[in-house]
């Protein structure tokens, strides 16, 4: 990994007009913030056009809005990883979740910490990035909440399963197990 990580987070977003502002601001106001920030959105109210308020605002890092053509956040997700090229630690974040300053850049830590892990899952209840090795056998399923990864580990397994409408992907738990994805 290079010494300054080129970070993407992606958000997967569907009529999150009363809390789109918190999550760009939260991503906005990270300690370490993205270096790009791609939403995929399958809205009707107006959150598409409250992310278009940030485009090119000098605080907020580059951000990118895609139309979702399909179904559930592992689709929005995958869409997502479509164009997040050339990055080397890709995160996401659900905009339920409340996360502090910390967040991204607790991430980055862990995978500098652990350079064998490829992908590190934070708590998608207390939204802490968790500072423990888990083996995918561990886990009972992969959660899309709150988590990074290096370059390369989701392509290895052709990212989510559109067929779950929830990034909770419990078959790549095991598509990562059988490539060799250390979680």
């Amino acid at each position: 990994m290079n010494d300054v990580p080129l970070v993407i987070v992606g958000v997967a977003t569907c009529n999150n007009i009363h809390t789109i502002d918190h999550t760009i601001d939260m991503l906005i106001g990270q300690t370490r913030p993205p270096d790009r920030i791609i939403f995929c959105d399958n809205s009707s109210d107006g959150t598409h056009h409250k992310i278009q308020e940030y485009q090119g605002c000098d605080e907020a890092p580059p951000i990118e809005i895609i139309d979702q053509s399909g179904d559930g956040v592992a689709d929005a997700y995958d869409h997502i990883l479509d164009q997040a090229e050339g990055y080397d630690i890709f995160a996401t974040i659900q905009t339920e979740l409340q996360v502090d300053s910390e967040w991204l850049e607790g991430h980055i830590r862990l995978h500098d910490k652990y350079p064998d892990i490829d992908m590190v899952m934070g708590d998608h209840k207390t939204n802490v990035p968790t500072d423990k090795q888990v083996s995918p056998d561990e886990r009972p399923y992969y959660s899309g909440r709150n988590f990074s990864a290096k370059s390369g580990a989701l392509e290895g397994v052709d990212g989510w399963d559109s067929h779950f409408l929830r990034g909770a992907d419990w078959a790549m738990r095991i598509r990562l197990a059988g490539a060799g994805t250390r979680v």
